[in-house]
């Protein structure tokens, strides 16, 4: 099954529709504050640069502490909302120094492309596709502020009665992660014609893309959980967790 992001897939783990889904560390952390039962079984390479905070090229923000009072769009509880508090912290700003404009990832780029909005945290493949389409200038991308992180979830009850299922499905995955990085050409037409995005599009993304699965490391957890720290301290995340209570203890290779 597809889905257009992280939220809609847990949605459907949730109610028993989905076994195992790929999404992104701040769906997930809200999901698990929310007492959702997943657990993280193995993640993707971390990959900051595959999104980043944008201006249109003409703009006269130059730097972070040019985003002082300015409107700023980014879906609410995104890995966009984190990538900014970062951004901002560098200036000696926060989230209360802008214009926190909350809008759908397709929603921000019509309100960037009608100039309604100064700037736009934004993620591929939306990233991809607005630098193929108008002149644009990346102010920061997530390389040093944030590592990105996504996750392979599965529900508590599929993975601890299914244990050798997931096994095989991460070790299938990290297979064709390893045969997606050395054949990116055939990545961006596949993608491509399953998202209906344009060729140009996802040739773009592969100049920051990984396909590679790992096992979750304790690195991994530790940014997880500042993750989650970050949003609990700024009253977004209902209630303080702990990710290592969510994490798969059976080993992905025997």
């Amino acid at each position: 099954m597809s889905f257009p992001a992280g939220p809609p897939i847990l949605k459907a783990m949730k109610e028993g529709k989905v076994d195992i889904g790929f999404v992104g560390g701040i769906p997930t952390a809200f999901a698990q504050a929310e007492e959702q039962p997943f657990v993280y079984v193995a993640k993707a390479e971390p990959n900051g640069q595959s999104m980043g905070i944008l201006v249109p090229e003409n703009s006269p923000i130059r730097n972070f502490a040019d985003l002082k009072g300015k409107k700023i769009a980014f879906p609410k509880k995104s890995a966009a909302h984190y990538l900014l508090i970062p951004a901002l912290l560098k200036a000696n700003l926060t989230l209360d120094s802008v214009q926190q404009v909350y809008l759908t990832p397709p929603e921000c780029q019509a309100a960037f492309e009608q100039k309604q909005v100064d700037a736009w945290v934004v993620w591929n493949p939306f990233l991809a596709q607005i630098q193929t389409k108008m002149p644009v200038r990346i102010l920061a991308d997530g390389g040093g502020l944030t590592q990105n992180l996504n996750f392979y979830v599965a529900t508590s009850d599929f993975a601890n009665n299914n244990a050798n299922t997931v096994k095989i499905v991460i070790q299938e995955m990290q297979q064709a992660g390893i045969w997606g990085s050395q054949n990116l050409d055939e990545v961006a037409i596949m993608i491509g014609k399953s998202a209906k995005l344009e060729l140009a599009t996802m040739q773009k993304v592969n100049e920051s893309a990984t396909y590679g699965v790992q096992a979750i490391q304790d690195r991994a957890i530790e940014e997880q959980q500042r993750t989650a720290e970050t949003f609990f301290r700024l009253g977004l995340l209902p209630q303080r967790i702990w990710v290592e209570d969510a994490v798969w203890k059976e080993e992905l290779i025997d």
